[in-house]
């Protein structure tokens, strides 16, 4: 199902089997999970979780930040993506089609 609005965890996972129009929240360990576009963000801020998308417009906060096509931020200890129209910062940052596809700290494109 779509998302129009928000999901909100103290701790567990948020799930939407398409699009997400506003924010997946996690407040504590947990996984938020956007089968296809997400428009906002996914957040969980004590860096306890994952946040996977197809697609991101907006930011992805978290330990370990996954996504197809990111156009915006993402932050956390190991970000992914296959095409990055933004910034990442972590400690390793991957942006496949990027000319440098792996880096350390911060990793941009636009």
């Amino acid at each position: 199902d779509n998302v129009d609005g928000g999901q909100y965890n103290i701790a567990g996972a948020n799930f939407a089997n398409n699009d997400v129009k506003g924010s997946q929240w996690t407040a504590g360990a947990g996984i938020n999970i956007a089968g296809n576009k997400v428009e906002g963000s996914q957040i969980i801020p004590i860096l306890l979780g994952i946040n996977y998308a197809a697609e991101i417009e907006g930011a992805q906060w978290s330990m370990v930040n996954v996504a197809s096509k990111v156009k915006g931020f993402q932050f956390g200890a190991i970000n992914y993506c296959d095409e990055l129209d933004g910034l990442q910062i972590g400690i390793i940052n991957i942006a496949v089609q990027n000319s440098l596809p792996v880096m350390v700290v911060v990793n941009a494109n636009w």
